[in-house]
């Protein structure tokens, strides 16, 4: 009886975990955008489609009055939303299952809340660990941020 309680716990707990995120996506599709100006695509690497593009020009619209931080992560090349993390003031919380990113082209964009300092972090070069997430961008009130995994890689 004590092994199907602790299965059936389990099981609770993985539901809510995956629950949480498609709640964090639905909260972040559900944000008001403002009215700051657009990006040019031209900002962005030559990777990114279109679709990426207005993913990212989209972020930048809806988080760009926020005093909290939100992490997506999506595909820069078909520009599909793959995860959503709303954090508090600073951070957000992350834990990784690398087999969600297999096979995509990962690229990630989070906000720095308007009161806090725009540049990156020295938590921002964490990707340079990650080894599939190629780029992260990151949106602050006066510019945005663009670390490439592989920047100082020879090809």
């Amino acid at each position: 009886m004590k092994i199907k309680n602790n299965i059936i716990t389990i099981i609770i707990f993985f539901l809510a975990l995956i629950r949480a995120d498609e709640s964090d996506c639905e909260k972040y599709r559900k944000l008001k955008s403002y009215d700051v100006p657009s990006i040019n695509k031209s900002d962005l690497p030559q990777e990114f489609s279109e679709k990426a593009f207005r993913l990212v020009d989209e972020f930048i619209k809806k988080t760009s009055n926020l005093d909290y931080e939100i992490v997506i992560f999506f595909d820069y090349i078909n520009g599909e939303l793959i995860k959503c993390r709303i954090g508090i003031k600073d951070q957000v919380k992350l834990k990784f299952n690398n087999k969600e990113f297999k096979g995509k082209n990962i690229a990630s964009i989070h906000n720095h809340p308007k009161d806090l300092f725009t540049p990156p972090s020295g938590k921002n070069f964490g990707i340079f660990l990650r080894e599939w997430e190629k780029f992260e961008l990151i949106a602050g009130h006066n510019g945005l941020w663009i670390l490439r995994a592989n920047m100082w890689m020879m090809s």
